[in-house]
């Protein structure tokens, strides 16, 4: 590498960590000297929490990055100082470059955008102006799914466990029918373990082709007289094997989705999810403030309307409304 290339390459990294540091830190004047303004200016986008979109035009960004910035809920200074680039692949022709990165962010809490940390997966084209690097084409894909308190692995289509979300450690322990084995995730159970491997593979075949698909496939766990069923969830998400850990209950998002899937009124609902956690109906009462006669009233006429006759499938039913992301 010349000396010439040197700079160049320091000067695009410099370019790429100071645009990262303007936009979390609210620096708008930072952030815009380090674009061409003009109109064909481009920014793509693609992340679960935001969805898929793209932005044409220096002037359209700008006005939107400015009302960004008015907002101090997003100004994360960590986001700014201690994310670090990895994996750059850069090119330089001329006056004009491209670079293909990944921006690692900390974990730093689950009222933030990334809550247990990510990676982000970014594209840029730049072109050189009066012997300036400026950015000319903004792409950032975030893959990250989840919220910061689901337990979640990431696999291998054999089991093998690569990343684990912060919750997941204590969930494992916790968690009486899944274990982790010489670093692969399997039940302890046979005919259990059946059913995930089975899930595993069938995650692993939706990303055979260029275009992964995407997929849930639900694993329940029956669990004795009292106890609450288990569901956990295999995803087959952007060429990734995940798999949800079941916890106790059922979260709040799922109860609305599948209350209103039935049709559950909000008594309804409160007791349904009080049967998820595999209470009695005595225990329910208790916990409702009814009566025992009101509480079967109520599961009665959620078995009307989910089409169930029995607790454990209406437990089944109810956790496989939706998945826990």
């Amino acid at each position: 590498m010349t000396g010439s290339e040197a700079e160049d390459r320091a000067a695009i990294v410099d370019l790429l960590n100071r645009s990262r540091i303007a936009i979390w830190t609210h620096d708008f004047d930072s952030y815009a000297s380090c674009f061409v303004h003009a109109d064909y200016v481009t920014r793509w986008h693609a992340s679960p929490s935001v969805g898929i979109f793209r932005r044409i035009g220096w002037d359209d960004i700008a006005a939107r990055v400015r009302k960004l910035c008015d907002n101090d809920e997003l100004r994360i200074e960590r986001y700014a100082y201690d994310t670090v680039i990895e994996n750059l692949n850069l090119r330089i022709e001329g006056d004009m470059a491209w670079a293909t990165f990944d921006q690692v962010y900390p974990s730093i809490g689950k009222d933030q955008l990334y809550y247990y940390g990510g990676v982000s997966h970014e594209a840029r084209v730049l072109e050189r102006h009066n012997g300036i690097w400026l950015i000319v084409f903004l792409g950032v894909m975030h893959g990250s799914v989840g919220h910061y308190d689901t337990p979640i692995l990431q696999v291998t289509a054999d089991g093998e466990v690569t990343w684990k979300s912060p919750t997941a450690p204590a969930a494992l322990e916790d968690d009486d029918d899944l274990t982790i084995r010489n670093g692969r995730v399997r039940f302890r159970d046979s005919k259990a373990n059946q059913k995930l491997q089975a899930a595993l593979r069938w995650a692993a075949a939706r990303d055979t082709s260029l275009l992964p698909q995407r997929g849930t496939h639900p694993i329940v766990i029956e669990a004795g007289e009292g106890l609450p069923t288990k569901v956990y969830w295999v995803f087959a998400e952007g060429g990734q094997i995940l798999l949800s850990l079941s916890v106790p209950g059922i979260d709040a998002d799922r109860l609305k989705v599948a209350a209103a899937i039935f049709g559950l009124s909000p008594a309804q609902k409160q007791v349904a999810g009080l049967v998820v956690e595999g209470l009695s109906h005595r225990e329910i009462a208790e916990r409702a403030g009814i009566s025992q006669a009101t509480v079967r009233t109520h599961v009665n006429r959620v078995f009307e309307k989910t089409g169930v006759r029995t607790q454990p499938a209406l437990v089944r039913v109810l956790l496989s409304s939706a998945p826990p992301v």
